[in-house]
């Protein structure tokens, strides 16, 4: 019993110090697999780090050097703008206008508040058109800035069609009936009163293309020729040619062929020497009626 007690014991001494090579040696593999797997993860992490730091300049890089341009694009600006709005260079010395007709130069350039020797840069252009299109006669404007020293301004007016007495006073209307301004007498344009009291929207209406089928047609009579234009509910549109004493009534309903029915009887009227006798020509239905003294 005592050998078998002495032979586990040697047994257990042989063993544990078996266990402890292996042990041992294990401890030494652990060490360094956890090494080696501590370096790798370093080696991610700087990767992570490195690519992280890449992506943030490739993105920041790109806006500071934007920045930097729109900086400098931003005080060049600045500086050009004072130079250019300080220097003789560009003070105004010429000022050409095209289109009118009843407006003069003067008096258009009164309108625009221009001032030569002044800076051209102090001007700004949407502020003079808006100035202009506050004129009753001027109807539409372009404005265009000429370096170094010149404006240059196209005007379209408003074209005067009929005169209309309102109040005692005489005031020209376009070919709409609109009004555009009080009559000057230093400016007087012989043109057809114009009498719309008794005249429907209807009337009104059409009265810029019956104007233009007078005008653009063979009619024998010029606009100043008229005396008056009245429009009548029941006759259409009546006209007074004064040097003859002669009415001319056109109904409105397809005043086109009315117009061209007319034209016809006058210039066979006047052939015939006997225009002068006839007081009224009444055109409507496709019918002419003409009524002499």
């Amino acid at each position: 019993m005592d050998l078998k007690l002495i032979s586990f014991k040697k047994n257990n001494k042989n063993s544990y110090k078996v266990n402890t090579k292996l042990n041992h040696k294990n401890f030494i593999n652990k060490n360094k697999r956890d090494k080696e797997n501590f370096q790798q993860k370093e080696n991610i992490f700087d990767r992570i780090n490195k690519n992280s730091i890449q992506k943030y300049f490739k993105i920041i890089l790109p806006v500071i050097s934007s920045c930097i341009i729109i900086a400098a694009i931003i005080f060049g600006s600045i500086q050009l703008y004072k130079y250019i709005t300080k220097s003789d260079n560009f003070l105004l010395t010429e000022i050409t206008i095209n289109g009118n007709q009843y407006l003069t130069n003067d008096e258009i350039i009164s309108l625009t508040g221009l001032q030569k020797n002044k800076n051209i840069f102090n001007y700004k252009i949407e502020e003079i058109e808006a100035k202009l299109l506050a004129s009753n006669w001027i109807q539409d404007v372009k404005i265009t800035r000429s370096l170094p020293s010149t404006f240059k301004i196209e005007v379209t007016e408003h074209e005067p069609k009929f005169i209309i007495i309102q109040n005692n006073e005489l005031y020209y209307l376009n070919n709409k009936a609109q009004f555009i301004n009080k009559i000057d007498k230093n400016k007087f344009i012989s043109l057809p009163i114009l009498y719309i009291n008794n005249a429907g929207n209807n009337e009104i209406k059409i009265l810029p293309d019956f104007m233009n089928e007078l005008e653009t047609s063979k009619f024998q009579y010029a606009l100043n020729e008229i005396s008056w234009i009245n429009i009548n509910p029941l006759y259409g549109f009546e006209l007074f040619i004064e040097a003859s004493n002669l009415i001319l009534q056109i109904d409105k309903q397809n005043y086109e062929q009315n117009i061209k029915n007319l034209i016809s009887v006058i210039d066979d009227l006047k052939k015939r020497k006997e225009i002068n006798k006839v007081r009224k020509i009444r055109a409507a239905f496709n019918k002419v009626m003409i009524i002499k003294e």
